[in-house]
């Protein structure tokens, strides 16, 4: 390592430390709760009956990628998480199982960190989106694989976010293409996210 690279990172270091706290403390503020169930089906709407469902268990992982096993209070949890770190000017596309999030070019104004978390063994189409309380510029689409679920049962599958605040789940734009079995939603904002109707 060059002495030259070695300043760099040096001065630059500080600056991660100001803009994770900057990020922390606007999470706080927003109304996106701190507690936001590192399992994604942990949210108090889990259980209304209106989540697409996988029909075969097991399967709600299928194409996983990569990802890490949380250890909550000495419990292992099956949560997955995928994360990666993404700079304004450039697009990405993260992938966790069923899960794909493309953020375009333009939608932030600052380095961010993005986190897809699901429960493989929860049944339900449902991720955790991160990071929570971040508004886009230009909305930032999740495509959700609908294969081998009860999506086909339904004519209006659309993508949700969970509303923290009023404990409810709303309507994000989306399209449902039952040929391909895949739901786009486009997030101007993060929390969690469902496929439902």
């Amino acid at each position: 390592m060059t002495n030259r690279f070695r300043a760099l990172t040096s001065r630059f270091r500080p600056m991660g430390w100001v803009l994770a706290l900057i990020a922390g403390v606007s999470g706080l503020i927003v109304g996106c709760s701190a507690d936001n169930g590192a399992n994604p089906g942990a949210t108090s709407g889990f259980d209304d009956g209106q989540f697409v469902r996988v029909l075969e268990p097991g399967n709600a992982s299928s194409g996983l990628i990569g990802g890490t096993l949380n250890v909550v209070d000495g419990v292992t949890e099956s949560v997955i998480e995928v994360s990666k770190i993404v700079v304004p000017r450039r697009s990405a596309t993260i992938t966790n199982g069923r899960y794909t999030m493309v953020v375009p070019a333009g939608a932030l104004t600052t380095v961010t960190a993005f986190k897809i978390s699901q429960d493989p063994t929860s049944g339900a189409i449902v991720c955790v989106l991160e990071p929570h309380a971040t508004d886009f510029r230009t909305p930032v689409e999740v495509h959700f694989d609908l294969s081998g679920t009860d999506a086909y049962l339904h004519d209006d599958v659309r993508a949700q976010w969970f509303d923290e605040t009023d404990q409810t789940w709303k309507d994000v734009e989306s399209v449902w293409d039952p040929t391909t079995q895949t739901l786009v939603g486009y997030y101007p904002h993060f929390c969690s996210g469902r496929a439902g109707w």
